[in-house]
């Protein structure tokens, strides 16, 4: 293995050993306090692109559907709850231990598997979804390209690879946004500005997640029969220093933007990404 390569493994351990610690902990909080994980609503319900996800994903009950980089299992379960028959992968073992034991609590049967998305051990066209949330930018270049190759592989004709990523497609204003801190120090999420360099360069060091575009989603897709791009957020950047309660008011008004001036949506914050096979 060169050193390329042992570099990218040692970054793919660390990543691993980071999201099995939380794992632990989620499972530990289910195993203290079921109650407190009983899903009544989709996990992303109160997101912009929620009502496009659950369009795109369709009528569930009877579909085979594979989540890739599940988590702690919230939407497997849910879609289960609605009648779907639920795979959820992920590189995590005690996340997939949390996801089992959140299926449990919930009464429905999901199943779950240790599995990386770049290499799914599953059979050619056996499943109607694969929905990923926020899970490929984790990836680099070539293994979303791998992901992708995967996703069309174990789906059937006429099947659907849905995923929701952030994205940012202008070089000019991702820059002008960092220029502004973001957060508070010592909270739950801070980010420096990139004029104080000695702090920004400690920053990304602790980042295990990269900056996508649309053309690459794209790019990446070519190998499906049609792509279909989604945009959310614009104006939804300013909550940071407007504060959380804004979020709904400026969610409408990005939604107003968007329609009345489409080339806005090249500044979007996220994306819904539906592949068609």
């Amino acid at each position: 293995m060169n050193n390329f390569g042992m570099s990218c493994e040692l970054e793919h351990s660390k990543e691993r050993e980071r999201w099995n610690q939380f794992g632990e902990k989620r499972l530990n909080e289910i195993r203290k306090s079921p109650s407190d994980f009983l899903i009544t609503h989709s996990p992303y319900v109160y997101f912009a692109m929620h009502h496009d996800l659950m369009k795109a994903l369709d009528l569930l009950r009877g579909k085979n559907v594979l989540e890739l980089g599940c988590g702690t299992g919230k939407l497997s379960v849910f879609l289960a709850q609605q009648g779907a028959k639920t795979m959820g992968v992920d590189v995590s073992p005690n996340l997939i231990e949390a996801s089992r034991l959140l299926a449990q609590v919930n009464g429905v049967e999901c199943g779950f598997q240790v599995a990386n998305i770049t290499e799914l051990p599953y059979e050619k066209n056996s499943y109607d979804i694969v929905v990923g949330i926020s899970i490929l930018h984790h990836l680099s270049e070539r293994d979303v390209a791998k992901a992708l190759q995967e996703a069309h592989k174990v789906l059937k004709d006429g099947g659907k690879a849905i995923f929701y990523e952030p994205v940012e497609n202008s070089r000019l204003f991702d820059l002008v946004q960092k220029i502004f801190p973001v957060g508070k120090k010592k909270s739950g999420y801070y980010r420096p500005s990139i004029l104080r360099r000695k702090e920004w360069a400690k920053y990304k060091r602790t980042l295990d997640d990269r900056t996508m575009t649309n053309r690459e989603l794209v790019a990446a897709g070519s190998i499906f029969n049609a792509v279909e791009l989604k945009p959310y957020g614009l104006l939804i950047r300013l909550q940071r220093w407007l504060g959380a309660g804004r979020r709904k008011t400026l969610g409408t008004i990005d939604r107003f933007l968007f329609r009345v001036f489409p080339p806005l949506r090249y500044l979007c914050q996220t994306v819904l990404v539906v592949y068609q096979k």
